[in-house]
């Protein structure tokens, strides 16, 4: 619906902003949950999932790109 491609272009925006700052890790797996639950149906939520899966991804998307392909992606408040 709108609502839901108003709200993923906000999250881009977002996303985008706090990017550099907030670091990749951080902020992938916060934008891949909020997204995640504004494209899911309220009764097929499944929240630990969700949180699984926004934590799984960035984690191995961050691996892949440092340490197979010697690329690094930023880092940011935290250092990691």
């Amino acid at each position: 619906d709108m609502a839901g491609g108003w709200i993923t272009v906000i999250l881009i925006g977002i996303y985008v902003l706090v990017y550099q700052s907030i670091g990749f890790l951080i902020s992938t797996a916060v934008y891949l949950f909020l997204q995640i639950l504004v494209l899911c149906p309220e009764e097929k939520r499944n929240i630990p999932l969700f949180g699984f899966i926004s934590i799984i991804t960035p984690v191995f998307i961050y691996t892949m790109f440092v340490y197979l392909i010697n690329m690094p992606l930023p880092k940011g408040i935290f250092g990691f």
